[in-house]
């Protein structure tokens, strides 16, 4: 963070076998959204929305990433 922000954050320990979650944001300051030409390769599913998967192959791909990751991010590799 820019030299100001850094500053006011508090030191934090991160226990033994705690686990957090990290979104990284990255902004230009302009406030808006702009396509880099990449695709993307980090996926979260949306705990809230509820999903009607016609395929089977879809539903078992969903299954395993309700039972591997439930609402954490996840990547294809």
């Amino acid at each position: 963070p820019h030299f100001p922000l850094r500053k006011d954050h508090e030191k934090a320990e991160f226990e033994v076998h705690e686990v957090y979650a990290v979104d990284v944001l990255v902004s230009s300051g302009e406030g808006k959204a702009k396509d880099a030409g990449q695709r993307t390769t980090i996926y979260k599913r949306d705990p809230s929305k509820q999903y009607g998967l016609k395929m089977k192959t879809s539903r078992a791909f969903f299954s395993e990433v309700e039972r591997r990751f439930d609402t954490m991010p996840f990547t294809l590799r």
